[in-house]
């Protein structure tokens, strides 16, 4: 792997992302969120095959330029976002599905996005996400990290708190150095986005992703709106790990950071209108939001 300081901001970035999820989320909690199988076993399929189908389906409606093409197949193909819990408590919820929603979704896109990305993406960039290499380094700034966390917070909470604070100014800023190194050089791809065809598409699937997730969340209310959410908020950090490694001199990152932005506001409005009118629920788990 080439080093750039653009790529060194988004390793930065996920590792400390990842293991303040984990410093935040003990192990028992994610463990006792995740009993409904049948409910995971939907949600899975909810976020690792229908999205997928559903955003090769939108694209076929529109021409757009590779670029942003592979931004928007990106994004759909990994689910997973550590924000989850804190769109969940502003939804009212059910907060302890979302924590663990966030962790089996977060592990199995590690094993899966690189999988789906070779079967959905254009055959020419396809060829450039050489699975084997990105499991290993999905496992090395996720999974690790986040392993690390949980170990800590299960063994010691103020240390886990002590660390949390910091670590989270630390992506906070990772996260703008990417902005600026991949984002700011590719502002007319951006502008495309915001500009075109793009936008609606991306917004498309963001909005469609609500109703699937609806659908597939069971009975319970507030777990409806949990997976709802879950399955509209894709990993951030993931696509950009991608971005960065395999289209570095491409706008592919300003795609997906285009998508963010469109993700992130869409979701907080749609969180607040759910949490209006309804009480929390935590299934039963004191759970703190990331």
């Amino acid at each position: 792997m080439h080093m750039t300081l653009g790529l060194a901001a988004v390793l930065l970035f996920l590792v400390t992302l990842m293991f303040t999820v984990g410093l935040e989320e003990p192990p028992a909690q994610v463990v006792a969120s995740l009993k409904d199988g049948p409910l995971m076993a939907k949600i899975l399929v909810a976020n690792l095959v229908v999205l997928p189908v559903v955003a090769l389906l939108l694209l076929r409606l529109v021409n757009l330029q590779e670029d942003i093409v592979i931004g928007i197949l990106l994004m759909a193909a990994a689910p997973g976002v550590p924000f989850l819990p804190r769109m969940a408590a502003n939804a009212k919820g059910n907060v302890a599905v979302a924590v663990g929603l966030m962790i089996v979704l977060q592990v199995a896109s590690v094993v899966t996005t690189p999988v789906t990305l070779n079967l959905i993406l254009p055959v020419d960039a396809a060829v450039k996400v050489p699975a084997g290499r990105l499991v290993t380094s999905l496992v090395v700034v996720q999974l690790i990290p986040l392993a690390l966390g949980m170990l800590i917070a299960a063994r010691s909470a103020s240390l886990a708190h002590a660390l949390a604070k910091p670590l989270k100014v630390v992506f906070t800023l990772a996260l703008l150095g990417t902005v600026v190194l991949f984002i700011g050089p590719h502002l007319d791809v951006v502008g495309k986005v915001f500009g075109g065809g793009a936008l609606a598409i991306m917004f498309a699937l963001v909005v469609i992703a609500w109703p699937i997730g609806w659908f597939l969340g069971g009975k319970d209310v507030s777990t409806r709106k949990t997976v709802a959410l879950g399955t509209s908020l894709r990993n951030i950090g993931l696509c950009l790990l991608v971005a960065t490694q395999n289209f570095p001199e491409s706008g592919v990152a300003a795609a997906v950071g285009s998508y963010l932005l469109i993700q992130a506001v869409a979701n907080t409005i749609f969180a607040k209108y759910l949490g209006r009118a309804s009480k929390p629920e935590l299934g039963g788990a004191s759970v703190k939001p990331v």
